[in-house]
């Protein structure tokens, strides 16, 4: 029994490491457009960080 929860939790772990990752990615992939289309994107990144 333990064996298979164990497995579980290893599962769930892979499955957030890989949102996680994805999510990191998406972020910074916006922050890098935003930089590159000029004042449009850029105050909106502004209002998110604040």
């Amino acid at each position: 029994m333990r064996i298979v929860f164990l497995r579980v939790i290893i599962g769930f772990r892979r499955l957030w490491l890989r949102s996680f990752r994805e999510k990191v990615w998406g972020t910074s992939l916006y922050m890098l457009a935003s930089v590159d289309s000029g004042p449009g994107p850029a105050d909106l990144r502004h209002g998110i960080e604040t």
